[in-house]
């Protein structure tokens, strides 16, 4: 389907670099046509607020993160993210990322009991350590965030509520994750999971606009990259499609259905379920590490990641194993997913050896295709 506003945007650009103006001056009206462009188009995906602020500068997500955190406080001071082990991001929560050493993080945890954000710890340790910013979202965090919740206890401490939601913007895109712009100061979006083009966006208020454009350019960014800004303009309209919106609502459907089947074999599931695409099973119970049921999955054709869980003492042996059902061929329906359950229960429970599971995973993968 032709895209006529792109190009007539890629028009225009070429004209201009047929003038007279200096290589300079091209570069910046290409640059500014195609970040407008692309802050209409997310403008629309998300039904912002006109004066919401994008900012698609960014080479990729963490380089975002860097410059939002950087424009919102000063090296050194504070911020609460989840934990890595409770399903938050490695870039915030990690020892050996840049952030911890240029800032002070502090994590918040799950309960032990539910697995589920502790949202009354968030509130002490906001008391007790007087955090600039709270930053919410997770990488394997299966379940609904209150973001209005967190936004709260953010702002009552007059500190800055940044929501991450590079994992679930599809979701959210899909209608079946509540969206956080209602009440945070600051979102951050990788572009990859939408779009499959690496970049960081950066999305705010008005008031914050202006220290954001300057963290990111001249402060970490200074390229431009027209090839990007194309594709990411070219890419948008496609993530908000029909179709991409089936697709990750059957994501979801699937994920559901593989917990809920799981469960009947007697496995143990971090917060009881999910509410996204994705699952961490507890496989102590199995005697297995995560690593050890990612390995038997993987004999038979089966991806899967080892997960950390709250509980888990050793950080090189995590006990979770996280399946994503994202990664799912599209044909995989309501009875392929029953079948992939009982593959999965049969290995982990070592009542048969991958080489006897890997022709009948084969089997169900090509059917589903």
């Amino acid at each position: 389907m032709a895209d006529s506003k792109l190009e007539k945007t890629l028009k225009k650009i070429s004209s201009e670099k047929e003038s007279i103006l200096p290589l300079s001056s091209k570069k910046d009206i290409g640059a500014n046509l195609l970040r407008d462009l692309i802050a209409d188009r997310l403008h629309h995906l998300f039904s912002l607020k006109k004066d919401w602020y994008v900012n698609i500068d960014s080479a990729s997500v963490e380089v975002a993160s860097l410059a939002a955190l950087s424009s919102l406080m000063d090296f050194g001071e504070t911020f609460l993210t989840l934990s890595l082990a409770s399903g938050g991001y490695p870039f915030y929560s990690s020892r050996l990322s840049i952030v911890s050493r240029a800032y002070r993080p502090i994590s918040y945890n799950v309960d032990p009991s539910s697995g589920l954000i502790d949202y009354d710890e968030i509130a002490r340790l906001i008391e007790l350590h007087a955090p600039k910013v709270i930053i919410s979202g997770g990488l394997t965090y299966p379940r609904i965030i209150d973001f209005e919740k967190i936004s709260k206890l953010a702002h009552r401490a007059s500190a800055f509520h940044l929501a991450d939601i590079s994992s679930i913007a599809p979701l959210i895109l899909a209608g079946l994750y509540p969206p956080p712009f209602k009440s945070t100061d600051l979102v951050l979006l990788d572009t990859q999971s939408l779009t499959g083009i690496k970049s960081g966006c950066l999305l705010s208020g008005e008031e914050l606009s202006d220290r954001l454009a300057r963290a990111v350019t001249p402060g970490i960014e200074t390229t431009f990259d027209e090839d990007k800004y194309i594709s990411l303009a070219a890419a948008f309209p496609i993530a908000s499609s029909q179709e991409a919106k089936k697709r990750t609502k059957q994501s979801v459907k699937n994920a559901s259905l593989l917990a809920s089947q799981l469960k009947k074999t007697s496995f143990t599931l971090m917060t009881d379920g999910t509410d996204t695409d994705c699952l961490i099973l507890d496989l102590r119970h199995q005697g297995l590490s995560g690593k050890e049921g990612r390995d038997l999955l993987k004999a038979a054709g089966i991806f899967a990641a080892p997960n950390f869980l709250f509980s888990d003492s050793d950080i090189t042996s995590p006990s979770g194993l996280l399946l994503n059902t994202s990664h799912l061929p599209r044909g995989m329906k309501e009875s392929e997913i029953k079948i992939l359950a009982s593959i999965i229960s049969e290995l982990l429970f070592k009542t048969k050896k991958p080489s006897e599971k890997k022709s009948e995973v084969l089997a169900l993968l090509k059917k589903s295709q």
